[in-house]
């Protein structure tokens, strides 16, 4: 059954292509209000929004590895039937579905937060920040050759 597969790399890339769509959209408008938000630019409440977007890029990187190594002990963990099964990215993909959506958020998040931030403080460290984030949701985007290689790394047991 490739095309429950497909179907379902498919849908993965639709969710996370309008991801990718919202914080580009998002990033255009902070970019065109740039000149007429900008609350807190040169007060110490800039740098305190800059170490809260720290913190909340940190911790979403932290739940990002803590999710990739939860799907990566569920695919390891499903070695045997995937290796019975007529269609063994049937099985990656349970597992890999979720860390696809759990993850696309916990970079999309920190990427408006972000785009929030530079629309208060105009902080170029923010708007590449957002860029960054934009970066790796193109990087997450689901494919084939991704699930094969979950599927290798789960049967070298």
């Amino acid at each position: 059954m490739p095309q429950l597969v497909d179907k379902s790399i498919r849908e993965l890339r639709i969710t996370i292509g309008g991801l990718i769509a919202g914080v580009v959209c998002f990033a255009a408008l902070a970019y065109a209000l740039k000149g007429s938000v900008a609350l807190f630019e040169g007060l110490p409440r800039a740098e305190a929004l800059l170490a809260g977007l720290a913190l909340v890029s940190v911790g979403s990187a932290v739940g990002y590895l803590a999710q990739y190594r939860k799907m990566v002990g569920e695919v390891r963990g499903r070695a045997a039937e995937m290796r019975q099964a007529s269609e063994p990215l049937e099985v990656v993909v349970a597992a890999y579905r979720p860390f696809a959506i759990i993850g696309g958020g916990l970079i999309e998040g920190p990427s408006f937060a972000a785009l929030v931030v530079y629309m208060a403080t105009r902080s170029p460290i923010a708007l590449a920040t957002a860029g960054v984030g934009i970066a790796l949701l193109v990087l997450h985007m689901p494919s084939r050759e991704r699930l094969e290689a979950l599927a290798g790394r789960g049967t070298r047991l």
